[in-house]
Formats: structure tokens, sequence, C-alpha cells
């Protein structure tokens, strides 16, 4: 069976996750099943929960490569001080992309192989600064909302403030994802949830996505 893979980004609080269910359940209901590629889940296992000697050994070379002096047990990393650091600092942010993201890169690969679902999409906010476009064969869904909304949804998280600011900061702005995905050659749909769509637009989403009928707005 021929798998369609696509990608699905957008900034932090623009409603990434909600769009991921409610596709999930829109496409279930059309009896086409959708699975979700989490890339935030993957990152997390790999600095954080795996015992596999080669994630260990990834997280050694980040450890020292950014001289963080905080660590746990099998040199696990702690996320909000990982964060402290790269999002303050591009330079750091680069060699913690080239140290991790070949490994997360080939978890994905093996999740892609391993799902028998036709439809596939990979979620991550970073999608195209971190070089994903491949493994989504160009096709990206980005998912959009204006910043008054983006600060209200994000009121209840439980980042300190200063980390929720430098990380909104540090994303790319939408016309900065779409000047990189039309340099690139790749077919975008957005998808802006600051109205808070109804259910009919999720399934014109849908229908969109499974037509391979990309549009620019």
């Amino acid at each position: 069976m021929k798998k369609f893979i696509f990608g699905i980004t957008g900034g932090l609080g623009v409603g990434k996750s909600y769009t991921c269910n409610k596709l999930q359940e829109i496409f279930k209901e059309r009896e086409a099943k959708l699975a979700i590629i989490e890339i935030d889940l993957i990152r997390r296992y790999i600095l954080k929960n795996s015992t596999e000697q080669r994630h260990i050994e990834i997280r050694k070379q980040l450890i020292k490569k950014l001289q963080m002096e905080i660590y746990e047990e099998n040199y696990s990393i702690n996320g909000r001080i990982l964060g402290e650091i790269i999002f303050n600092d591009q330079k750091c942010m680069n060699e913690y992309r080239k140290i991790v993201n070949g490994g997360i890169k080939r978890m994905v690969r093996s999740e892609i192989n391993n799902r028998e679902e036709k439809y596939i999409a990979i979620e991550w906010s970073m999608l195209v600064e971190d070089e994903y476009l491949h493994l989504v064969k160009n096709n990206v869904l980005i998912v959009s909302c204006g910043k008054g909304k983006v600060l209200k949804r994000l009121k209840g998280t439980d980042l300190p403030k200063n980390q929720l600011m430098a990380r909104i900061t540090f994303q790319p702005s939408l016309a900065e994802t779409i000047q990189k995905l039309k340099k690139e050659k790749a077919k975008y749909i957005i998808f802006d949830t600051s109205t808070d769509p109804t259910k009919k637009k999720y399934r014109e989403l849908a229908k969109n996505i499974i037509n391979q009928t990309y549009v620019t707005e």
C-alpha cells in the first residue's frame, strides 16, 4: 500500500495538537486511518527516557558541547534547562540540531516504515527549520493563529514566562515559513484556528488532504 505522508507545523499555541485530533476523528469517519508521529515525543524519549546506548551517547555529546552542569541519571537531560540554553542562543541551537536531529530522523523513518495506516502526518513546530521536508514529501499543513489568541491559550502552560516568550520569539513567523516553503517548491495548506473553526471546516481540511488539493489560504 502506498503511503501518503505530510507534515503539520506551526508555532507554539496555534492548535496543532487539537487539529491533529480532529483530523484523526474525521479520517476515521471517512474510513481512512491517519497516524500522527509527534517529533516532540521522540525528542523527549531520546533526551530523557531512552536507555539505548546510542541515545545515551547523544546525551553525553550534547551535555559536553553545551557545557551543561545539571543532568540526571543515565545523562537524562532536563527539558527546561535545555530550553533555557538553546532558545536564547542560536549557536547552541545549531549545535543541538547537529547532535540530536539525526537520531530523531532515524526514529521517524523507522516509525513511518512500521505504520500500517495509509495516511501519516509528522507534527513538529520546527518542521521546516529542522529539514523534515524530504520526509513529508514536500507536503505541509501550516496551522496558524493570531498572537492574541495564542497568548490566551498559553496562559495555563507550566513553562516559566521567560522561557515561553523566548520560544515564541525564536519560532519563525507565518510569512517566514511560507517563504521557505516556496523556496523549496513545497506544497502547503494554511489552516487558521483564530476563530475556533467548526467541524465543517475541519472536514473540508481533511478532504483537501485526502484529495491532495493543496491551497495557499
